[in-house]
């Protein structure tokens, strides 16, 4: 009965977590075009700036809030788009 109950806890966890960190993708996403399009920088231009191979298509996945990012990929746009990742975040405080 317990691991019953105790997987049923997991999942519950495991839920609202996923709403949070789909909230925190739409609003990270959203600020980085912002920042962006506030650059008058296309997508091709950022994405054609990044370290490594990077498409426009995983910029706009990003942009939308459909995928997670890492903090290294971040970093790496951040740098694309000439802005540095802590000041991509004092400026922006909706990140917070």
């Amino acid at each position: 009965m317990a691991l019953i109950i105790t997987n049923i806890k997991k999942n519950f966890t495991c839920q609202i977590w996923q709403v949070k960190k789909s909230d925190f993708n739409i609003a990270l996403g959203k600020t980085i075009k912002e920042v962006r399009t506030a650059l008058q920088l296309s997508q091709l231009d950022v994405a054609s700036k990044i370290d490594g191979e990077f498409d426009t298509t995983n910029l706009s996945r990003i942009e939308s809030g459909r995928i997670a990012t890492t903090v290294y990929t971040l970093d790496r746009i951040c740098r694309a788009m000439g802005i540095s990742l802590e000041d991509f975040f004092k400026t922006h405080s909706q990140l917070k």
